[in-house]
């Protein structure tokens, strides 16, 4: 099963996309990548997600991360399960810390989300989406 890689739920914008991404993509799954802090939330949003939208059950998870971090402190073993099955990767999260600055590979400051995928090993994805201000 091919999976895409999806920041920024249970957000605006995350919420409206995800149904209309897997039902264009019926052989999906989504990983959405999220911080702990906001697990609870992501919860009650998956559930009213799924509960409004059928074809949604089952085909959305919740991972453990923060685009933040190193590797974007996904657990090394879901990162070994993401490098098999990524195909896409959506990235609507946005850093909301003015302090915080996007670079380059090799400068100091917070990397961009594609060279944290890279970091993981699981850069190579069919598509790369980036609606953010964040990185």
């Amino acid at each position: 099963m091919k999976t895409i890689l999806f920041t920024g739920f249970p957000g605006f914008i995350g919420m409206r996309l995800l149904p209309r991404l897997l039902e264009l993509h019926p052989g999906t799954h989504v990983a959405c990548l999220v911080q702990e802090k906001f697990r609870e939330a992501a919860e009650r949003s998956l559930g009213a997600l799924q509960a409004g939208h059928a074809h949604a059950r089952g085909r959305i998870e919740l991972v453990a991360g923060d685009i933040t971090l190193p590797g974007l402190g996904v657990a090394a073993s879901r990162a070994a399960e993401l490098r098999r099955s990524l195909w896409q990767a959506w990235h609507l999260a946005a850093v909301y810390d003015l302090a915080v600055t996007r670079v380059t590979k090799g400068q100091g400051g917070m990397p961009s989300f594609a060279d944290k995928l890279e970091a993981q090993q699981i850069a190579d994805v069919a598509q790369y989406v980036v609606e953010s201000t964040g990185g």
